[in-house]
């Protein structure tokens, strides 16, 4: 005769849930350097020459929509450790696209461009001792 192990129920396991990858952060540059072309009208006695120097960075920020709606964004938080400051800006609530835009000295052309939809907030890294905004790291997430 047969011996015969009863068990009792047998649990199923879980089921599996999908989980989405955690979005990897961006990084976002400007170019350091913007060509530009002016020109002024002729002004008696007086020549006129065009530099040939690039404009260098001079700042950049997040706008609420496009630029031209003048909307930028002051940081929601932020701290500073061992020189390091950090500015945080959360983007949560807002309705239109957040737009990341870069100024140039000594000229009033803007770049910008839109961030992508699944960015939440984005965070500048610099260091407090030197005024050289090109060496601020800006990370999104």
């Amino acid at each position: 005769m047969a011996a015969c192990l009863a068990l009792g129920p047998i649990d199923a396991a879980p089921p599996l849930r999908a989980v989405a990858p955690t979005p990897r952060p961006i990084t976002l540059t400007c170019p350091a350097h913007l060509s530009t072309t002016q020109s002024a009208p002729a002004v008696p006695n007086w020549e006129s020459y065009r530099s040939t120097k690039g404009r260098q960075l001079n700042s950049f920020g997040f706008y609420d929509g496009p630029v031209a709606g003048d909307a930028e964004l002051a940081p929601s938080d932020g701290t500073k450790r061992d020189k390091i400051k950090t500015s945080i800006y959360s983007f949560e609530g807002h309705l239109q696209p957040i737009h990341f835009a870069c100024r140039y000295r000594g000229t009033d052309i803007i770049l910008s461009r839109p961030l992508p939809a699944r960015i939440r907030q984005c965070s500048i890294r610099s260091n407090a001792t030197q005024a050289r905004i090109s060496d601020s790291v800006v990370t999104c997430r």
